[in-house]
């Protein structure tokens, strides 16, 4: 049976179409609390802000959606192949595709053989040739490539290291030659080192990122196998050896005031004529770290040995006279600003002026005895045969007869003692 629809009375019609009104009124009619917005002006900020929008995202998808350039878009293989033959250390900064491409261990590897290995065969050419100008071209070409190859980051400790033992070592029928001796450098670039190799290495100079802190392990390594296997550590260009002077003494500065003593060390050459200067640093500035200062004065010492023997070689040849021959020890290890430091430290209670003074005054006796030896040995040709001569004076016999002239001893006596004081003598006899 068919269910009929019920009609509303016309009263109910009424309270229907007012309930609908009301809520009609109220959607229209806002609130004191709700903020006023005009639809004109909703259309006007949605018009202004959709296309800033749409904007930035088609620029975001055209900088993803960028065509490759025809370098990039080449095979990998052919890639790294132009990358090593060009020697071009600037390939892989020119975009994020290449960099991406041309940063790997191998690829480096790679790069070092060919730059490395080509300056060795060039050098060896020009020198059995004999021909100077082969040798300047060289100079202007290969060994720039291979002083910037040095300067760039990824030619780290470890990237020299496997450079040596394959250069000098042939590993083809000792598959696990790489594991002897791994913590000695010495094996791979000093017992068996390869003549090509050190004559291309004569020519290529220490890169400065070495000479700049920080002082990490890797850095203090690769610093220290390159001033083993570079006997000519300045540029042969005069006009970068300026510059590569101020580094270097910068970068030992650097080292002095973060008491890194293995770059000291290594770096104490380059002290330019300041060694004393330094050595105030070091005890005054930075607070006398031992192993800082022992490098720089045991580095003095070893300095002026070596002033020693070339003054022998100039006597021998006769370039020089005995009487012209005097100290050129860097460091004055009688200097008064150190002694006076040393007082004021004892003063205090500060055990590193007895440490201080025994040091300074063990490297004031080497060198001291060094130039007294070397004025004895050469002052017995123009002795006659009636005996030498000195000066009235009884302190003149004083020292140890057997040690130089005792004139000279006398003098030294007195420098010490005025140095020393009463702690001369214990140190010193």
């Amino acid at each position: 049976m068919a269910s009929k629809k019920s009609k509303k009375s016309p009263a109910k019609r009424t309270a229907a179409k007012a309930s609908s009104s009301v809520a009609a009124s109220k959607r229209k009619e806002p609130s004191d609390d709700t903020p006023f917005k005009s639809s004109r002006t909703d259309e006007f900020d949605s018009a202004k802000i959709a296309p800033s929008v749409d904007a930035d995202q088609s620029i975001k998808r055209a900088k993803q959606q960028r065509a490759l350039s025809p370098l990039e878009s080449m095979p990998t293989k052919l890639l790294h192949d132009i990358f090593v033959l060009s020697e071009n250390l600037d390939l892989p900064l020119a975009s994020k595709p290449l960099q991406s491409q041309l940063s790997n261990e191998h690829l480096h590897m790679a790069l070092t053989r060919q730059i490395l290995g080509e300056v060795a065969r060039k050098v060896k050419e020009a020198k059995l040739s004999q021909d100077p100008l082969r040798f300047a071209d060289i100079m202007q070409t290969d060994v720039q490539a291979a002083n910037r190859l040095l300067n760039a980051r990824f030619f780290t400790l470890e990237i020299c290291k496997s450079w040596l033992v394959e250069s000098t070592i042939d590993t083809s029928h000792l598959p696990d030659a790489s594991s002897f001796f791994p913590n000695r450098l010495e094996f791979h670039y000093t017992r068996l080192w390869n003549v090509n190799i050190s004559w291309a290495v004569n020519v290529i100079t220490i890169p400065s990122k070495l000479f700049r802190a920080p002082w990490t392990a890797g850095k203090i390594g690769l610093l220290h196998v390159l001033e083993s296997m570079l006997p000519n550590r300045w540029p042969y260009d005069e006009t970068a050896v300026d510059s590569m002077a101020e580094m270097a003494h910068a970068g030992l500065k650097a080292a002095i005031a973060d008491k890194c003593s293995p770059v000291v060390s290594q770096l104490s050459r380059y002290s330019l004529g300041q060694a004393t200067k330094l050595l105030r640093a070091a005890v005054i500035d930075h607070g006398c770290d031992e192993g800082t200062v022992s490098a720089l004065v045991r580095d003095g010492v070893v300095y002026f040995e070596g002033e020693m023997d070339n003054l022998r070689g100039r006597l021998d040849e006769g370039e020089i006279d005995i009487e012209d021959v005097t100290s050129a020890c860097e460091i004055d290890f009688y200097d008064v600003q150190l002694r006076d430091w040393a007082n004021a430290a004892k003063k205090r209670g500060d055990d590193k002026s007895t440490w201080l003074m025994e040091l300074m005054g063990e490297a004031a006796r080497s060198v001291d005895d060094l130039h007294a030896k070397l004025i004895d040995d050469y002052q017995h040709d123009s002795i006659d045969d009636d005996g030498p001569t000195y000066d009235s004076d009884e302190d003149c016999n004083g020292g140890n007869d057997n040690d130089g002239p005792p004139c000279l001893r006398r003098d030294l006596l007195k420098k010490r003692g005025a140095w020393f004081g009463k702690w001369g003598h214990a140190w010193f006899y």
